[in-house]
């Protein structure tokens, strides 16, 4: 009987320790990853604050003569309207936004479609924020052309680049880079 008893209370703290151990795994690896939110968290909301530090008039040069992008910040802050205007392409607009632990654009293309991209990867160092394709409304096929990616390069306060990648037939087809300098 006492053996009985011993080995139960033994398989008794061997399940608590069996437990706890697994508490202890689960809590520490929900802390990892709420560590590892917090941290996306913090890296999408200083890549959007570099998309709001856009606020204003930019210029660029194009192949087809200059290019003008406007940025403003609107809707208490959560959001950025960038206005595009081309000679060859008339008006474009792109909506950024931060949402939870990620940047969202949403590109209204004159090509007819609206790609989404989520900012893939944010690189204070190197001051780039890369974005990749999620989805689009207005495409009927994924081969349709539309922008694909585009990869933000800030230089300075004044300048900034901006790498659009077009896709057609499931594959990159041209890619429009455009060094935009403020204007106010």
């Amino acid at each position: 009987m006492n053996v009985i008893r011993r080995s139960s209370n033994h398989f008794g703290l061997l399940l608590l320790c069996i437990l706890l151990g697994t508490g202890f795994a689960s809590s520490s690896s929900s802390q990892a990853q709420s560590a590892q939110t917090a941290s996306s968290q913090t890296a999408s909301a200083a890549a959007f604050e570099k998309i709001k530090s856009l606020a204003g008039t930019w210029e660029a040069n194009a192949g087809t003569g200059k290019v003008t992008s406007t940025f403003r910040v609107t809707s208490g802050g959560t959001a950025v309207v960038e206005t595009f205007m081309s000679p060859d392409e008339g008006e474009m607009v792109t909506i950024y936004t931060l949402d939870g632990s990620r940047v969202l654009l949403t590109h209204y293309c004159d090509t007819g479609n609206q790609p989404r991209m989520q900012a893939a990867s944010y690189d204070s160092k190197t001051n780039q924020i890369a974005f990749g394709f999620l989805d689009a409304t207005g495409l009927t096929s994924p081969n349709d052309p539309h922008m694909h990616q585009v990869v933000f390069t800030f230089t300075s306060a004044n300048e900034h680049s901006e790498n659009w990648s077009f896709f057609k037939d499931g594959k990159s087809s041209m890619v429009v880079p455009i060094t935009f300098h403020r204007v106010s």
